[in-house]
């Protein structure tokens, strides 16, 4: 048989738990945060970055952080809000680079 066929979901990615958020949501991105060999005991948890779009135009910056008191459970806590208008019209996607360095977001309309 092939291996690759019988992977699961789970086998491949963690399984995080569920976001609650205050206002819909229009889009995600997700970046892994690069280990460094300098770690310190604030960040070395942290192990990535969900950036969300609200249909409002609100992004916040949430950072995913390993619970080290159990196996394989993660927790979020937002680190960045910004509710300053960018566009004129609703944002319907966002994307980062590859460094996670920009952030690109479309909006609707022509």
């Amino acid at each position: 048989a092939d291996p690759i066929s019988e992977l699961t979901v789970s086998d491949v990615f963690a399984s995080l738990p569920k976001l609650t958020c205050s206002t819909k949501i229009a889009s995600v991105a997700v970046c892994k945060i690069a280990q460094t060999k300098s770690k310190t005991p604030q960040n070395e948890n942290i192990i990535g970055r969900i950036i969300i779009s609200y249909q409002n135009n609100t992004l916040e910056v949430f950072e995913i952080e390993r619970d080290t008191t159990k196996n394989d459970s993660f927790n979020y806590k937002s680190i960045l809000v910004i509710d300053s208008q960018g566009h004129s019209s609703d944002v319907r996607s966002i994307s980062l680079s590859n460094d996670n360095g920009l952030l690109a977001s479309t909006l609707a309309g022509s």
